[in-house]
């Protein structure tokens, strides 16, 4: 390549030209066609990429958050050997007390209540009913006539003071132990005056019912005296 100022010679003809020329004066022809020559650009069909590198901080983030879940696996490896503790149930709430239970009356088909429907049906005037809650044994021994007839002359009034208690016997058998009051106006004449008789009755059990086996063995009633009507305890036999 020459320098500005300098005289350049053609190859063809020789004529001199100036060195800043591209072509011959004299013939025309190209004087230096590689210094005129245009660049040539090579095309990268797949440009370099650019190569991503994570950056200080975010290694450092993805290290701790790797050893926080290792840390959390191991605890819960651990804790999966444990049982688990039992959570005390809660107290139940206070309940209230259940309401306090009468005692259970006596049925009519029982030592107690055998004895009281037979003195009440007496005392009713009913002496059918009072005679056939009777034993057998009495029954044989004591006309129905005769006993309905001597209650309805002398019309008694009974009523059961209080019922001490029951006493079992072999055989289907029981005492009923128990105060009577007795408003006895045939005998005594006198409306005001009522007796009080302490013992025991004997009842049996036949053909599946209790019945009042008056006069049986053991049978202990005893008069305690009089009473006035105005006593407390005569005063259902005036009513």
């Amino acid at each position: 390549m020459s320098a500005p100022g300098q005289t350049e010679y053609c190859p063809s003809c020789q004529a001199p030209n100036s060195a800043q020329a591209r072509y011959c004066r004299e013939c025309g022809r190209e004087l230096d066609p590689e210094r005129f020559a245009a660049p040539v650009i090579i095309d990268d069909p797949e440009p370099q990429k650019q190569r991503w590198r994570p950056g200080k901080g975010l290694i450092i983030g993805l290290v701790a958050l790797l050893a926080l879940c290792g840390a959390g696996g191991a605890y819960l490896l651990t804790r999966g050997d444990e049982k688990p503790k039992a959570v005390a149930a809660p107290p139940p709430p206070p309940q209230a007390p259940p309401p306090t239970a009468k005692p259970a009356q006596p049925t009519a088909n029982s030592p107690v209540g055998v004895i009281r429907t037979h003195w009440r049906a007496i005392a009713a005037g009913d002496f059918d009913k009072a005679y056939g809650l009777f034993s057998k044994e009495y029954k044989a021994k004591t006309a129905k006539d005769r006993w309905v007839g001597d209650h309805e002359d002398f019309a008694p009034k009974v009523g059961i003071g209080v019922i001490r208690r029951v006493q079992s016997l072999p055989g289907s058998q029981a005492f009923v132990f128990a105060d009577i009051y007795s408003r006895d106006t045939g005998s005594r004449g006198d409306d005001k005056v009522c007796v009080r008789f302490v013992g025991k009755v004997r009842v049996v059990r036949q053909g599946g019912r209790w019945r009042y086996w008056a006069d049986g063995p053991g049978d202990t009633f005893v008069s305690k005296g009089a009473l006035q009507s105005s006593d407390k305890r005569c005063k259902p036999l005036f009513a």
